[in-house]
């Protein structure tokens, strides 16, 4: 039986791509997340819809009580043989410490996102916390990170570049064929905001100011803000906050049916989705922060995205 794990709506929208490539009929489904949202309950139903089982997991922030939920999901799970992972947050331990509850007979991975080909930072790192580190050290030291890492049989990437995992597969995230498109359409800048202050890689003061200097520099007319944002951050009542269910991608591809669009990010993933598309220019604004960027600021520049540096 094939089990799908999810962490975020992208995780979601790559497993229905692979469930259509590999034409699978019957599978399980578990959406972890820290973060109960409208966004998250809709992709949890796009994938959940299909499957024979489904569970919506609400993480607790606390490792214990996180354990007691994944032994009440094992319970559920158990009467299920030779399970097949799909995840793309394998290092997670919640991933795998269910893993080692269930069993598996094989586990396959796929993208998280520009992390996997960043070269430097979470994925890449072997070393885990020292706690889930003497777990599975004692008792599974197949599923210690450092060893899970190479001995995956078949990686999905949405990337055309060298990935942290082995064994690779490209599939689309989008299909580009779908989208129809006039001439003449009016003109949108779109700014992705971060979660640069909620994650602690610059102050609130400097993120605020950030955007201002953005805002000025390309007369921004929308914005979208990312889905863990908690502070506010733009004091504009001329820009449009664009509100939807839809992840940022899905959301600007629609636009792009109406609208030539600037998208605007800093570091942002959802740039290197959207490459390739008419009507569509990406811009990256490169600024200081503490996760690694050299190798993602490269991809970027490489792809033809601009790179503007603050």
């Amino acid at each position: 039986m094939k089990l799908f794990i999810c962490f975020t709506p992208l995780h979601v929208l790559i497993s229905e791509k692979i469930i259509k490539k590999e034409e699978i009929t019957e599978y399980l489904f578990v959406y972890f997340t820290d973060l109960d949202s409208d966004k998250n309950r809709f992709y949890f139903d796009k994938l959940s819809i299909n499957a024979i089982e489904s569970y919506y997991i609400l993480l607790k922030k606390s490792l214990f009580k996180d354990i007691f939920t994944l032994l009440k999901l094992f319970q559920k799970l158990k009467k299920y043989k030779e399970l097949i992972y799909y995840s793309g947050k394998i290092k997670s331990f919640h991933n795998r410490f269910l893993m080692h509850l269930t069993g598996y007979k094989d586990y396959i991975t796929f993208d998280d996102g520009s992390g996997n080909i960043s070269n430097a930072g979470y994925f890449y790192e072997e070393n885990e916390n020292i706690l889930f580190k003497i777990f599975f050290t004692f008792f599974n030291k197949k599923l210690l990170y450092k060893n899970i890492k190479v001995s995956n049989q078949l990686h999905y990437t949405i990337f055309d570049l060298p990935n942290v995992f082995q064994n690779i597969k490209l599939i689309s995230l989008f299909n580009k064929k779908e989208l129809t498109r006039k001439n003449n359409f009016p003109k949108i800048t779109i700014l992705l905001t971060n979660a640069f202050a909620e994650d602690r890689e610059m102050s609130l003061d400097e993120e605020v100011s950030l955007y201002s200097k953005i805002i000025d520099e390309y007369n921004i007319s929308h914005i979208i803000k990312h889905p863990r944002e908690k502070f506010p951050k733009i004091d504009n009542s001329t820009i449009i906050e664009i509100v939807d269910i839809k992840i940022a991608e899905e959301k600007i591809l629609e636009l792009l049916k109406e609208y030539n669009i600037t998208v605007i990010g800093i570091y942002s993933t959802v740039l290197l989705n959207l490459m390739g598309y008419d009507g569509l220019k990406l811009i990256n604004i490169d600024v200081s922060l503490k996760k690694p960027v050299k190798t993602l600021r490269k991809l970027l520049e490489r792809y033809g995205i601009e790179n503007k540096i603050f």
